[in-house]
């Protein structure tokens, strides 16, 4: 099977498996990550208790070849690389493409290599060792997902007496949607709840995670994000305020993540249960993810 490696930086892309102007020699590190194991042990216990683990960053090796035909093509090839990998507080995008069109991207920034030393020239051809520094050590597929959480309207109410007879009633959103993830790792999604709501509570069912607002009211045309990520796990409305203190003290945003499969499984079925008062036909709930890899 073959595969093509590119670097993205800013939205350009090069390709640095072409076989005209780069070849990727050999590449390590796109297994499984670093792995810390936590563990106990009582005074007198033989052996350790394994508690749970953390997956490290991710390091990945590459050694290339730029061809050139003289000097001035081989100094074009280093000012390219060092254009794309240059030192930046933003990621680049390390990416692998199969032969079957089938895409993984991992986050990545320069740690070390590029020093283009001369024992490394092959006439004008230039050898480059690059090392990668991913620190979150999951490759994901780059194509979005989005899934958007259907209502329907339960009605309930009380008559009065009156002249004319009249029905109070509120609409109330008790829906579900599974989410068949096919990843092999945990992944912590985007979730945009558009309004009217009052106190929108968000469950994954599989996992027991729950967002609950307390005493919140999102009007029509305001909407909240709920960011789970990593470097985020942020709550803010439509103008941009800090909406975090509305979850509930019991709410797992530190957490709330969709399970990956496990052995045997060809995906986890993650059951989200969407929860609220008086909605309306504008209200809408999505889901946004990526599949997650923690190798390839």
């Amino acid at each position: 099977m073959a595969l093509k490696f590119y670097l993205i930086t800013n939205s350009t892309t090069l390709d640095i498996s072409d076989g005209i102007n780069y070849s990727v020699l050999s590449i390590e590190g796109l297994g499984f990550p670093p792995k810390k194991t936590i563990i106990d042990r009582g005074p007198f216990q033989h052996g350790v208790t394994v508690l749970d683990y953390r997956a490290d960053a991710r390091t990945i090796q590459i050694v290339i070849e730029a061809f050139a035909d003289n000097v001035e093509e081989q100094f074009q090839r280093r000012a390219e690389l060092i254009d794309y990998l240059n030192f930046s507080n933003d990621p680049a995008i390390f990416r692998i493409v199969y032969d079957t069109g089938q895409t993984k991207d991992i986050e990545c920034f320069i740690n070390g290599g590029m020093t283009f030393p001369s024992k490394s020239e092959k006439g004008f051809d230039l050898q480059v060792g690059i090392e990668l520094l991913c620190p979150d050590p999951s490759f994901f597929n780059p194509t979005e997902q989005n899934v958007e959480l259907s209502y329907t309207f339960t009605l309930s109410g009380f008559s009065i007496p009156v002249k004319i007879p009249c029905f109070f009633s509120e609409s109330i959103l008790n829906n579900s949607i599974t989410i068949t993830y096919s990843g092999t790792w945990i992944e912590f999604p985007r979730i945009r709840i558009l309004g009217p709501i009052v106190n929108p509570l968000i469950t994954n069912q599989t996992t027991g995670e729950i967002l609950e607002f307390l005493d919140t009211d999102i009007v029509d045309n305001d909407y909240y994000d709920i960011d789970c990520q990593y470097g985020y796990k942020t709550v803010t409305d439509s103008g941009g305020s800090n909406r975090i203190a509305n979850l509930s003290n019991d709410s797992d945003l530190a957490t709330f993540h969709l399970a990956r499969k496990e052995v045997g499984e060809n995906y986890k079925s993650n059951v989200i249960l969407a929860q609220g008062i008086a909605i309306s036909n504008d209200t809408d709930i999505t889901i946004s993810y990526f599949e997650k890899f923690i190798g390839i």
